[in-house]
């Protein structure tokens, strides 16, 4: 009897086998329809709706359309994430200067009416389909945070920035229904650049991650007790003295005027705002290494003999910020 129970088992669990062998060559021979699942977009948006049907493919042949205030230099900033993984050439053309379409384009729309209603600031609308992509929103704003999620529609090597050559890459998006737009107004993140210095490039790269999440507020914090990152053309040794440190002894650093004004316009392209933190009265020891004497009110520092060998360092030992006492402290803040 156990011995028929073990064979009736095998028997059993072969057949389980076979069926589900029989089912993967039937999907795998396209006999049988393959499941749709919901695209992973984060932030999820606000209604999103996938179709059974053959996605969006993006080709050699793929061109981005653009019409409407703005849409031309939104369809740059998506060419430009796409090219480097495709190597498509991914060209941006207005709509007047094309009179025909084609399934693999890419169509961007700027025009009133075009957002969920009560939505024109930062609404957008987006299609996809084996017969094109669009996306229409009233602002260039609403666009550009639409091709966000467009983006994310796509396998995630897209977002290589080295040429992807996969044998069988094939760039498709999901064939969705997708309207959206924010739940709130202020979406920040924040970037602690006085405890731990990262330069131009490094923060720009984080403002490009930040904006894939439709983030709209970058709060840079620029001055701590380790250390002071902004030039102030009236106090120099903010930064000669005071942005040469940092935690743990990494390396120090600092912005100049070029560097932020670099820094806020390249935010700005991507519809991100710079709030600058320069945290005072308290958390003051980055200045006080400077500035262990402040001056009067509303005069500006005098640089004397006498103060250069108390608070200035030589070139070859730069002095750096050390914990100031309580009544160090309470004078400066006076």
């Amino acid at each position: 009897m156990p011995r028929r129970r073990t064979v009736i088992g095998l028997v059993v669990a072969s057949l389980v086998v076979l069926a589900a062998a029989a089912g993967t060559t039937l999907a795998i021979a396209g006999l049988q329809p393959p499941e749709v699942t919901m695209p992973q977009v984060v932030p999820q948006p606000v209604s999103i709706a996938t179709r059974d049907s053959e996605p969006f493919e993006l080709t050699r042949e793929s061109r981005i359309i653009a019409g409407g205030t703005g849409a031309e230099s939104v369809g740059e900033h998506l060419a430009s994430a796409f090219r480097p993984s495709t190597g498509f050439a991914l060209p941006v053309i207005t709509r007047a200067a094309t009179t025909d379409g084609s399934p693999h384009d890419i169509t961007l729309t700027v025009a009133p009416g075009s957002a969920p209603a009560g939505h024109q600031q930062e609404g957008y609308v987006l299609r996809t389909s084996a017969t094109g992509a669009l996306l229409s929103a009233d602002t260039a704003e609403g666009l550009f945070r639409g091709i966000q999620t467009l983006r994310q529609l796509f396998p995630a090597p897209i977002e290589s920035r080295e040429r992807v050559d996969a044998l069988g890459t094939r760039w498709a998006a999901a064939s969705v229904d997708i309207d959206d737009f924010p739940r709130f107004a202020y979406r920040g993140a924040m970037l602690d650049v006085a405890r731990h210095f990262f330069d131009v490039t490094d923060v720009k790269r984080y403002i490009d991650d930040i904006a894939l999440l439709k983030t709209n507020q970058l709060h840079l914090h620029l001055t701590d007790d380790q250390g002071w990152r902004i030039e102030i053309d009236g106090w120099p040794k903010l930064t000669e003295i005071g942005g040469t440190s940092s935690v743990n002894d990494e390396r120090g650093g600092f912005y100049t005027k070029a560097d932020y004004a670099e820094i806020v316009a390249y935010a700005q392209q991507r519809f991100i705002t710079v709030v600058p933190e320069i945290d005072l009265p308290g958390h003051t020891n980055a200045a006080l290494a400077a500035y262990p004497e402040p001056p009067a009110q509303g005069r500006r520092p005098r640089s004397t003999r006498a103060s250069r060998s108390a608070s200035a360092p030589s070139a070859s030992t730069p002095r750096r910020p050390t914990a100031s006492s309580p009544k160090s402290c309470a004078r400066w803040r006076r």
